[in-house]
């Protein structure tokens, strides 16, 4: 049967209640997603009924938690990327952690996913996604606030960014803007030694 979300019509989200487990507590909401179905009657040859068709999605909101629970709910079960949260996670994050603890525990559940996801199909798809998910965190947080990866003189999170994804996403471009960035960091650090100021692309001196 084909469907199709309805337009213009709006999905209802409720707040539901408040599940704790271990290390999180979640808000939970119910999602009405509201859909269309598609059907040519037998007898109507030519003319197509439309017809509504519903579900109710359960959405879990992680509410607060230990930081671990915290990180792991970037990337939703499903393996999508709730921006909202995300965006949130990476403005506020330095009150309570910092970037490399941040960015070991990114990597340590993206091991995990890998080395977990193939016991079927279903489970290697979903953990592949999630995969993905936490990789396009990983190059959102670099983009959008870069300083976090300029720790003079080690710059140890770009270095283990690229060892990270020169292993285990070769395909990608990770490595390569990681690097870049090192190179524009190490390069202003050495300017600023000279005594020098730079300004965007120019150079100058004192």
């Amino acid at each position: 049967m084909a469907l199709g979300r309805q337009e213009g019509q709006d999905d209802i989200t409720r707040f539901w209640r408040e599940e704790r487990e271990e290390g999180a507590v979640y808000s939970v909401y119910l999602k009405k997603i509201t859909y269309h179905s598609f059907c040519a009657l037998e007898n109507e040859k030519g003319k197509e009924f439309s017809h509504l068709m519903w579900e109710t999605q359960k959405i879990r909101v992680i509410k607060a938690g230990r930081l671990e629970k915290l990180v792991e709910s970037l990337v939703t079960v499903k393996g999508e990327l709730d921006s909202t949260y995300v965006n949130v996670f990476l403005a506020t994050f330095r009150t309570f952690a910092t970037p490399k603890q941040v960015l070991d525990l990114l990597i340590d559940r993206f091991k995990w996913l890998r080395k977990t996801g193939t016991d079927s199909k279903e489970k290697k798809e979903l953990h592949d996604s999630q995969q993905r998910t936490i990789k396009s965190v990983i190059s959102v947080w670099l983009d959008t606030y870069p300083d976090d990866f300029r720790e003079d003189p080690d710059y140890q999170c770009l270095h283990t960014l690229m060892k990270f994804s020169e292993r285990h996403l070769p395909d990608s471009d990770l490595s390569s803007r990681a690097k870049h960035k090192l190179e524009k960091f190490q390069k202003e650090a050495s300017n600023r030694s000279d005594g020098g100021i730079e300004f965007g692309s120019l150079y100058v001196m004192r």
